[in-house]
C-alpha cells in the first residue's frame, strides 16, 4: 500500500522531509509527494479512500519563512477527540490543537475523511525547533529558553501533542483502510548520565578542607561530616575519590541492574575548558577507571561536548577523538557516536552541522533547561532538519523529556522530590507510556547526594521495571 499525498507546491522539501518522518519512519506507509494547485491536503489511499486536512503552517508561513511573523501566536484551544469514538494512544481526550483549520468536527462522507488539523505543519513547526531560528529570545547561557516557548505559552510543553496528531492520523488512515494497520511503537525508558562533576573537583584544596569543615562544625554541629571531610581531602590529594560524596557510579550501577536499565554516561574530554566547564581530565587514572566500569557493567559511554563545542566542529571532533582513542586504550569496545551538550546549549543556526561534522551520529540535547517536557513535541527519536540549507541531515535526535535540576534544582523549578516534583516527573513517564514513546531523563552523579533525590530516582527506576514487566503496548479506548 503506498499513499498518495497531494499539496500545494510550496515549501516541498520540508514537505518531503515532515512526510518522510510521520509517514515513512513513524508510521511505517511508503508514500508519495505530488504537488498540485490546491490550498489543502489531500492524502489518497489505492483502493479509494481519502483523507484532507487543512495546509495551515506551510500554507502562510511560505509568504514569511524564516520571519517571526509566520509563527503561528499561542493558543490553548483543545479538541475533545471523544466525539470521533475511537481506540487512541494520547495523554486525555482533549488534545492541544497547534494549527487548527475551519472544520467543526470529523466528517466522514464516504471513503473520504476530513480532520480539523494541520499534522504536517504541527509536526514540521515542532521537529524543526523553527521557533529557535526566528526568534531572538535567549538566556545567560545562550539558550532559548522553554518560558519563550509556543509550547509553554500554549500550555502543551507537558504533552508529546506532535505524538497525539500522528495518533490521530494514524487512527485516520485505519479509519478510510479497514484491512491496514500501523506499527504500534513500544514505551522504552532511556536513562542517561551527564558527568559534569565525577568529584568535587577541590576536595585536595586545604583552603577547600577549612571551609568545609567550618560550616559543618559551627553551622551544623555535624562532627561525623567533618571527620569525613577529612578523608575525603585525603583521598583527593592522593587521586582517590572512592569517599567523595558525588562519586556515586557504583550506587547507579547496581539500581539501573536491578531495575533492568542500561544507562549513558556522557563523558566530558576537553583539553581547553570554559570556566563553565568542570576541569577534570579524560587521561587521569581515576576516570579512566571510571570508564572501564561504566563498560564492564554494561553501560554506554558517550560525550559530553564541552561549553564552547555546540558551534565549534574542530573543538568538539577534538573532544569526540579523544574520548574515543581513551575508550580504545582501556581495551573498551565501545564507538562514540552519541552525546549532549554540556548546559543543554544548542545554536539553532551552527549547532546541527558542528555535532555532524564532528563524527557524531545521535543527540539528546534538546530539552530545555529551564522546565522540563516536550521541546519537539515527541518523544520519539527523528532525523534533524537543516533550515538553512533546506535538507535533511545525518543527524538524529533522541529528545531530552526530563532533567532533575529543571525539576528539583532551586534555580528553575524548585520543586519537592517527595512531593510536587515527584508527581511532575511521573506525569512526563505516563504521558510517554500513553502514546508509545520513549522517556528520556537525565540524573547527574552529582545530584544524589540529597536523600530525597535518591529516593525519587530509586523509585521511578524500580516503578518503572513494575510498569514494564506485564506491559505490552496497544490501543486503548478513551473513557
Amino acid at each position: 500500500m503506498t499513499l498518495l499525498v497531494e499539496t500545494p507546491p510550496t515549501r516541498l522539501e520540508e514537505r518531503r522531509y515532515v512526510l518522510g518522518v510521520v509517514l515513512g519512519e513513524w508510521l511505517d506507509v511508503p508514500w508519495t509527494l505530488r504537488s498540485v494547485d490546491r490550498k489543502d491536503v489531500l492524502i489518497r489511499t489505492e483502493t479509494g479512500g481519502e483523507i484532507v486536512m487543512p495546509d495551515l503552517f506551510f500554507g502562510t508561513a511560505d509568504r514569511a519563512w524564516l520571519e517571526e511573523s509566520s509563527i503561528p501566536p499561542a493558543c490553548s484551544e483543545a479538541w475533545d477527540v471523544t466525539s470521533i469514538a475511537a481506540p487512541l494512544r494520547v495523554v486525555d481526550r482533549n488534545i492541544p490543537i497547534v494549527l487548527r483549520g475551519p472544520l467543526e468536527t470529523t466528517r466522514l462522507e464516504g471513503r473520504s475523511l476530513r480532520l480539523p488539523i494541520d499534522v504536517f505543519g504541527t509536526a514540521f513547526l515542532m521537529l524543526s525547533r523553527y521557533e529557535e531560528w526566528v526568534r531572538p529570545d535567549r538566556d545567560e547561557h545562550d539558550r532559548f529558553p522553554g518560558s519563550a516557548s509556543l509550547a509553554a505559552n500554549s500550555g502543551f510543553l507537558h504533552r508529546p501533542v506532535v505524538d497525539e496528531h500522528v495518533e490521530l492520523l494514524r487512527w485516520a488512515i485505519e479509519r478510510v483502510m479497514p484491512d491496514h494497520r500501523s506499527r504500534l511503537p513500544e514505551y522504552r525508558l532511556d536513562v542517561s548520565c551527564d558527568v559534569d562533576r565525577p568529584f568535587d573537583p577541590e576536595s585536595g584544596s586545604p583552603r577547600w578542607l577549612v571551609r568545609r569543615m567550618a560550616g559543618d562544625l559551627l553551622r551544623r554541629r555535624d562532627g561525623a561530616s567533618a571527620w569525613n571531610r577529612i578523608r575525603q581531602f585525603q583521598g583527593g590529594r592522593r587521586g582517590d575519590h572512592r569517599g567523595d560524596p558525588m562519586n556515586t557510579f557504583e550506587w547507579m550501577f547496581d539500581v539501573a541492574e536491578e531495575s533492568g536499565c542500561t544507562i549513558t554516561f556522557n563523558v566530558m574530554a576537553s583539553d581547553d575548558p570554559a570556566p563553565c566547564d568542570v576541569r577534570y581530565r579524560i587521561g587521569d587514572p581515576w576516570i579512566r577507571r571510571l570508564l572501564r566500569r561504566i563498560h564492564d557493567r554494561g553501560h554506554r559511554i558517550g560525550l559530553h561536548g564541552s561549553y564552547r563545542s555546540g558551534i565549534d566542529a574542530e573543538r568538539l571532533d577534538a573532544e569526540r577523538r579523544r574520548l574515543q582513542q581513551t575508550v580504545e586504550e582501556e581495551g573498551i569496545d565501545q564507538t562514540v557516536e552519541m552525546g549532549r551538550q554540556h548546559y543543554l546549549r544548542w545554536c539553532p543556526r551552527r549547532s546541527l552541522r558542528t555535532l555532524e561534522e564532528a563524527g557524531l551520529r545521535l543527540d539528546s540535547t534538546l530539552g530545555f533547561a529551564d522546565r522540563p517536557g516536550f521541546r519537539c513535541g515527541t518523544s520519539r527519536e527523528f532525523p534533524m532538519y537543516d533550515l538553512e540549507s533546506s535538507s535533511i541531515r545525518q543527524l538524529r535526535q533522541r529528545p531530552l523529556i526530563c532533567m532533575e535540576a529543571s525539576v528539583l534544582s532551586p534555580r528553575y523549578l524548585n520543586l519537592e522530590a517527595a512531593g510536587e516534583g515527584g508527581r511532575t516527573i511521573r506525569g512526563l513517564r505516563e504521558a510517554c507510556r500513553a502514546v508509545g514513546g520513549r522517556f528520556t531523563l537525565l540524573w547527574h552523579n552529582s545530584e544524589l547526594r540529597d536523600p530525597g533525590h535518591v529516593v525519587l530516582y530509586r523509585s521511578l527506576l524500580e516503578e518503572d521495571r513494575r510498569l514494564a514487566a506485564p506491559h505490552r503496548q496497544a490501543s486503548r479506548a478513551l473513557p
